[in-house]
């Protein structure tokens, strides 16, 4: 199988995924911000008083962006997402204009953002490449306009690097999480492909067939279903199998299927 091939369908499900953990992560991020603005206005009222607006825009940053996605799903949910995620960076980084906001706290977060993308959003190796570099560059930014970044080694380590240490173990993550993902993927795409398959194969063979599990058709194929006088096999999947024969002989089906499986089960084992 071609790596063009599987490129196509494996990243129209990705978007499908960073689209679908849109609501959940828009809601965890929206109320983590909430609670930190209540913990802040309960135990330094005049911070939150000073701070309102950065609060009240990181909130509503990710729900605005949940409400895009419900109003009207974008062909490329990763970039709403990134656009948001980086709106809410700027505002993030933007904190440390004000004298009150501690470095070292921005700092924290920062690397908490980008390791919590890498983990919860689906959205692959260069977008979270992007993300990281565009983060790094809003808090060199914000840091050098504050007048915050110190020009002695020892500040750099401590206002610096743990961002960059986070980047680089973000897309480490990011491109993990993406390789097994779309190993899965592959798997599940190959399954279904050997299933159909078989379905096909099975469908297409003169003599009555039929699948069962737990004594239960799941599946019949045509000419089984004519044999059982109905016209579509879909009547008799579904149906026990000891149903579909003379009252006689239950008896006999339901213990020839016991062995059956009872054989299945110790072929398990070995």
């Amino acid at each position: 199988m071609s790596e063009h091939a599987v490129a196509d369908p494996y990243r129209r499900y990705r978007r499908e995924l960073t689209a679908a953990r849109v609501p959940l992560t828009a809601q965890a991020v929206s109320a983590v911000t909430l609670l930190y603005a209540l913990a802040q206005w309960a135990s330094v009222p005049e911070r939150f008083r000073t701070e309102w607006l950065p609060n009240a825009l990181q909130i509503t940053v990710p729900l605005f962006a949940w409400l895009l996605v419900r109003w009207r799903p974008p062909a490329r949910p990763e970039l709403l997402v990134l656009a948001a995620e980086l709106a809410y960076t700027t505002v993030l980084t933007a904190r440390l204009h004000i004298p009150a906001t501690v470095t070292e706290r921005v700092a924290l977060y920062l690397a908490i953002k980008m390791m919590a993308t890498a983990l919860f959003v689906p959205w692959g190796l260069g977008v979270q490449g992007v993300s990281a570099i565009i983060t790094l560059a809003l808090y060199a930014v914000m840091m050098v306009t504050s007048g915050r970044a110190g020009p002695a080694a020892a500040e750099f380590m401590q206002q610096g690097l743990g961002p960059l240490i986070a980047a680089l173990l973000s897309v480490a993550g990011a491109a993990g999480a993406d390789r097994v993902r779309r190993s899965a993927f592959d798997r599940e795409r190959e399954l279904a492909e050997t299933g159909a398959h078989m379905r096909s194969l099975l469908e297409s063979v003169p003599d009555g067939l039929f699948v069962v599990e737990d004594g239960r058709l799941v599946f019949s194929n045509a000419p089984l279903a004519g044999i059982l006088g109905y016209d579509d096999p879909a009547a008799v999947v579904g149906r026990q199998l000891s149903d579909l024969v003379d009252p006689a002989d239950q008896a006999a089906v339901r213990e020839y299927l016991a062995g059956v499986d009872a054989t299945y089960r110790a072929s398990k084992r070995l």
